[in-house]
């Protein structure tokens, strides 16, 4: 919860305070990151790590690559548009599209009251999303579809999860396919120009927040990973709602860009309290 807090809220720093656009060129570098670290770690013999897979196997890992880098392009472009307390509640909706997926492609029927948890966390969304009036039609598309690829892509770890890969070998393999892709768009966009010439290269502050946004970008993507073999997708989707309070107080403090209505913030009350109360069933059950 708390790397998926910091990673929203310096990814906000980067592409909205700084207003840096080259979102593939920060993928890549996660990307990179993460096969550099994991590749370390096994020589150290840290980790047990296959770095050779089948035809079959890469196959298997190709959608989850594709879903992964659509996600995180989609929601970094959304994080430019939304501030983060209506990031956060309509990236819960996420619970929401996994809890139709898990029926369909896992076979798997939820309790409910863990719907029901999941409703009220869809309609304190809508009441938020209706009264907010800092709405904008773009960051609100993008980040619904966001939604949509982030469910895909817990679902199916999940799915290839179930296969005798560990998670260094799903988290290692996805980077290593999502290499080729986010490069084509890096070179097509243009980005290496646009960074060499980035106004803000030089600055401190930017490459902080830059370094740490691609550091927390690996380390995220892997406890999702972790989590989501462990648990279900739908606890990884929605888990961790004392976080989600603090980032949309850390995200209105921070950022400041937050017009403030009375059911604007009852709606982003209702979506905290339902994913309280869906943590509470996972707890209790």
């Amino acid at each position: 919860g708390s790397v998926s807090l910091s990673q929203t809220i310096f990814n906000k720093k980067v592409v909205a305070t700084y207003k840096f656009q080259a979102s593939s060129f920060l993928l890549l570098n996660q990307m990179i990151t993460t096969i550099v670290v994991l590749l370390i770690l096994k020589f150290l013999n840290i980790i047990k790590l296959n770095t050779s897979y089948d035809i079959k196997t890469v196959k298997s890992v190709i959608p989850l690559a594709f879903c992964y880098i659509t996600n995180v392009l989609l929601g970094l472009d959304s994080l430019k548009e939304l501030n983060i307390p209506m990031y956060s509640a309509l990236k819960r909706l996420v619970a929401f599209v996994v809890l139709i997926m898990e029926y369909f492609i896992l076979k798997k029927v939820s309790p409910p009251k863990v719907v029901a948890s999941v409703i009220v966390m869809v309609f304190g969304a809508i009441i938020a999303g209706v009264t907010d009036l800092t709405f904008s039609a773009l960051g609100y598309s993008l980040v619904l579809l966001s939604c949509f690829f982030q469910a895909s892509y817990l679902v199916y770890a999940k799915k290839i999860s179930n296969t005798n890969m560990s998670t260094y070998d799903m988290l290692y393999l996805n980077s290593l396919l999502s290499l080729p892709f986010t490069f084509i768009l890096v070179v097509v966009n243009k980005e290496l120009e646009y960074f060499s010439s980035y106004e803000y290269l030089n600055n401190r502050s930017f490459q902080i927040y830059y370094a740490l946004s691609v550091f927390l970008g690996f380390f995220l993507n892997f406890c999702i990973f972790f989590c989501t073999a462990v648990n279900s997708p739908m606890t990884t989707s929605v888990v961790g709602s004392a976080k989600n309070i603090i980032t949309m107080v850390l995200g209105a403090i921070i950022f400041q860009d937050i017009i403030i209505h009375p059911l604007n913030i009852l709606g982003l009350i209702v979506n905290i309290l339902g994913g309280i109360w869906y943590s509470f069933l996972k707890l209790k059950g």
